[in-house]
C-alpha cells in the first residue's frame, strides 16, 4: 500500500476488518498482528500510524483507534490514534 503524498510505504501481513474497516459513520479500526512480544519503544504503535495514514487516504475513512495483537502473549493492546 502506497501513500504519494508523504513518500509513504506500508505492507500489511494481515489486515483484520472483523471491526468493519469501512463503517461509513467513522468507527473503524483494524488489528495489526505481530509475532513475537510487546516492545518496550513505540516502534510498533509508529507503524500502526503509518498503516492508519494509509488506510485513510485511500479509502476516504477515519481511523480513530487500533489493535497491536502479540501472538506469543496472547495480548491485544489498543493504540489510538488521535494524537
Amino acid at each position: 500500500m502506497f501513500f504519494d503524498r508523504c513518500f509513504l510505504l506500508v505492507k500489511f501481513s494481515t489486515l483484520d476488518d472483523s471491526h468493519g474497516i469501512f463503517y461509513a459513520d467513522g468507527n473503524n479500526d483494524y488489528v495489526e498482528y505481530k509475532k513475537g512480544k510487546e516492545k518496550i519503544n513505540d516502534v510498533d504503535k509508529l507503524q500502526l500510524a503509518a498503516q492508519a495514514i494509509c488506510l485513510e487516504k485511500m479509502y476516504q475513512i477515519h481511523i480513530e483507534e487500533s489493535y497491536l495483537y502479540y501472538f506469543s502473549t496472547n495480548n491485544r493492546i489498543l493504540v489510538s490514534l488521535t494524537d
